[in-house]
């Protein structure tokens, strides 16, 4: 069961990098279509290019969040980088970590879920589009590093560990 798990985490993770890979050709895209029609008379000044630049800088945040707590290069310090630490005082430092990303991204779940009930009454000026689509990313985000924390922490502590796939 628990390498059912993992290989649907490694999926998931596989699809956040590429989905990550593809809104930044669109953010480059729709940056480079405001730049040009800025600067190059024959080029027009389109606006949802605007609404397409704010929607995909939004989503490769939260998704890169999703990447950093998978990597531990988000949300994670080394205090005591060269200092020998015992046994135990590594596992409280692990707890305590593990304690305060869980209870962020319960935070993230349950109040952006509200958020995104907001979203879903709002539509968009330009392109009249929900912006449930926008605010549904937070509570994404804090359902997916709950997913990852819990594979890492039963990889660490109850079974043996695995890699990631990048």
């Amino acid at each position: 069961m628990l390498e059912i798990y993992s290989k649907i985490i490694n999926y998931y993770l596989w699809l956040v990098y590429k989905t990550m890979l593809i809104l930044m050709f669109l953010l480059i895209f729709a940056l480079g279509v405001q730049i040009g029609g800025r600067y190059i008379v024959f080029i027009p000044r389109y606006l949802w290019t605007i609404e397409l630049s704010n929607f995909c800088l939004i989503w490769l945040i939260f998704l890169g969040s999703i990447i950093g707590v998978k990597e531990k290069g988000h949300f994670y310090m080394d205090i005591f980088y060269n200092t020998k630490l015992t046994p135990f005082l590594e596992i409280i430092f692990q707890v305590v970590y593990y304690s305060v990303l869980i209870s962020i991204a319960l935070i993230f779940i349950i109040f952006g879920y509200s958020f995104y009930k907001i979203g879903l009454l709002q539509t968009s000026e330009l392109t009249g589009l929900n912006l449930g689509i926008i605010y549904v990313s937070v509570p994404v985000t804090g359902i997916s590093w709950l997913l990852i924390l819990l594979r890492e922490i039963s990889d660490r502590y109850f079974f043996k560990k695995r890699t990631y796939v990048k």
